[in-house]
């Protein structure tokens, strides 16, 4: 995705395995940094804009993103504990008029700056450098006037940016001014130390005339940034009965999001304390570019696994292999049945069946995964479904399944159907092959599965895929159909054989 100035393109696959290649991912994300560098406008990066790269939620790789989405979902009037009269006195500051018509963007995010060092706390400070600058450059070439601000946590620095920008025709989006500016900071020289053992997060501002948006970043394998909330008005707004005025609603909003910046930055705050302690104990990379999540529980047991690589290169997909590392037994006195050295997949998703799934599962011979933990995990924000490992490979890789192997497959969609369960996305990316067995097949993906009458294609579905056909009465946020499920099977079948 990034290109250097010179118009090369920055591979974009990863090593295999950790195990095998343990010094190449590091590399991997060293040669992303060194082409950003070289870069005057490194705009490339994961975001969730339309026509640019998409990426799995950055909640997947630092808890702080989650924790701050999950608050601000909730109705400001509604917050436990309630706002406290010192936040509104804040939320009320930050809305003010004053603030908003000061003559110049300096003095503008001076005026917010100082709203934030009363709310969040004494160590917001503005126009100071991260570190010094070690490869020769300036701080200039890539920071613009009045973009940072650091919150220092025991005199260490957090980065987060700052970007102001007037609504008018020569204007640019602050946000993606502020992502450009993350990529520029965080691919320096200056932080190759702790690239090796942090995701570096780091929360983006873009102030737009009286509206302000929160987004978050990382550096996994990529650059990944993503809104974290919609532009906020820090001016009247719209309001309903709830609220005495547009006014009140939106200096309730303003407190909501100052109390979310301010445990934000405490969480990054002991995070970068403890990162910046142990640059000098490591001496190998600690590979931050795998999701935080680690620990669940299988029959009563704790279970803690070990990330090495991920699976599926399309950028949207958050799909990991892993192996256990430990299962502890502290509270159970039943024997876990997943083993240490096991591998496993582990998969992120807004939507899951975990019925459907364990239905599949529970067949013999298997016509899932077997199912070792499915469930919403609130540090992601996301489900969190952990699975048998299938040695094998996708149809889509040999479109040419035997009858055998079809047969499997019509068997698993009979039994769905016959528990008025419809899977929805029956293709052949969705079916493996395993390499022990390949006259078997296992179903995955179970993100648009659930109950005919109830679950609906997703409004983002690809209607013209090139290579396949839907349903004819298949439609964006319409009904999934079993007979949808058998025309895609049909679709299947004109291949059984024909690689023989």
């Amino acid at each position: 995705m990034l290109r250097n100035m010179s118009g090369t393109t920055v591979p974009g696959s990863m090593p295999s395995s950790v195990d095998e290649l343990p010094e190449q991912l590091d590399m991997h994300r060293e040669a992303i940094a060194d082409a950003a560098r070289r870069r005057k406008k490194p705009f490339d990066v994961y975001t969730d804009r339309p026509c640019a790269p998409l990426a799995p939620f950055v909640g997947i790789y630092h808890p702080v993103f989650a924790s701050f989405t999950r608050m601000m979902a909730i109705p400001p009037d509604q917050l436990e504990p309630r706002l406290r009269h010192e936040e509104l006195d804040w939320g009320a500051s930050l809305v003010s008029q004053p603030i908003l018509s000061h003559p110049t963007k300096t003095d503008q995010t001076l005026g917010i700056r100082e709203v934030l060092r009363r709310a969040v706390g004494p160590s917001v400070l503005g126009h100071a450098p991260l570190l010094p600058p070690t490869d020769g450059g300036s701080w200039d070439d890539i920071i613009p006037d009045d973009a940072l601000i650091v919150v220092s946590a025991r005199g260490l620095p957090i980065p987060c940016i700052l970007i102001t920008e007037e609504i008018d025709d020569g204007g640019s989006d602050p946000a993606a001014r502020a992502a450009c500016d993350y990529v520029a900071i965080y691919t320096s020289s200056n932080f190759k130390a702790l690239r090796r053992i942090s995701c570096c997060p780091a929360l983006l501002f873009g102030i737009a005339g009286p509206r302000i948006i929160v987004c978050g970043a990382t550096f996994t394998d990529r650059p990944i940034f993503q809104e974290l909330t919609d532009y906020i008005t820090l001016g009247s707004c719209t309001t309903t009965g709830d609220y005495h005025s547009g006014l009140d609603k939106a200096a309730y909003r303003a407190a909501q999001l100052l109390r979310g910046l301010r445990e934000a930055f405490s969480t990054l705050g002991n995070y970068y304390n403890w990162n910046y302690y142990n640059l000098n104990i490591y001496r190998t990379p600690q590979f931050p570019q795998f999701p935080h999540f680690r620990t669940f529980s299988v029959d009563g047991s704790t279970v803690t696994v070990k990330y090495l690589e991920r699976l599926d290169t399309s950028p949207q997909k958050a799909i990991f292999k892993a192996r256990v590392v430990e299962v502890t037994n502290a509270e159970s006195t039943a024997p876990c049945h997943l083993r240490r050295g096991e591998i496993v997949t582990i998969k992120f998703a807004y939507r899951y069946s975990k019925e459907a799934h364990s239905l599949l599962a529970r067949q013999e011979p298997r016509l899932a995964p077997k199912l070792w933990h499915c469930q919403y995990e609130p540090t992601v924000d996301m489900i969190v479904i952990v699975m048998e490992f299938v040695d094998g490979y996708c149809l889509v890789e040999r479109p040419a399944p035997s009858q055998r192997q079809f047969e499997a497959l019509q068997k698993a969609v009979k039994i769905l159907h016959e528990n008025d369960f419809v899977f929805g996305d029956l293709r052949e990316q969705n079916v493996l092959v395993p390499k022990e067995d390949e006259n078997c097949m296992r179903l995955v993906d179970f993100d648009w599965c659930g109950k005919e009458g109830e679950v609906r294609y997703p409004s983002c579905i690809i209607m013209d895929e090139p290579g396949y056909e839907w349903h004819p009465t298949v439609q964006r946020g319409g009904l999934i159909r079993k007979e949808h499920d058998e025309h895609l099977l049909q679709m299947i079948m004109m291949n059984v054989g024909s690689g023989s």
